[in-house]
């Protein structure tokens, strides 16, 4: 199960590297030469990323992982309603509850289960 949930995230990050590889050349096509340049450092922090979530990831539980998914959908939620002048969220202000989610999602468990 673990193998078939490693490759499932595997699978999750090439997908969303073509995506942002269209999205970049929907980009250049109206910034031109400046996406150019942002793509090094775009490759630097999306291989730390990458390489963390590697470590992290056999430390988080089953709820932690479902913690920050819906964490990330509620985000991404608030984007697409931003997105569609429906209503407006200040999503970089919500972005530090992606960092918090895992650590409180721990702290909430040991919680309920020293209650128990």
């Amino acid at each position: 199960a673990r193998r078939q949930r490693q490759m499932c995230i595997r699978d999750r990050l090439c997908t969303k590297a073509i995506l942002d590889f269209f999205t970049a050349a929907i980009f250049a096509s109206s910034l031109g030469s400046v996406v150019a340049f942002v793509a090094l450092p775009q490759l630097i922090l999306q291989l730390l990323l990458f390489f963390s979530a590697g470590l992290i990831l056999p430390l988080a539980s089953a709820g932690m992982q479902a913690d920050f998914a819906a964490c990330g959908g509620v985000l991404m939620l608030a984007t697409g309603l931003r997105i569609a002048n429906i209503k407006s969220f200040p999503i970089a202000d919500m972005l530090p509850a992606m960092v918090l989610v895992m650590p409180v999602s721990a702290l909430w468990t040991k919680i309920a289960c020293l209650m128990l």
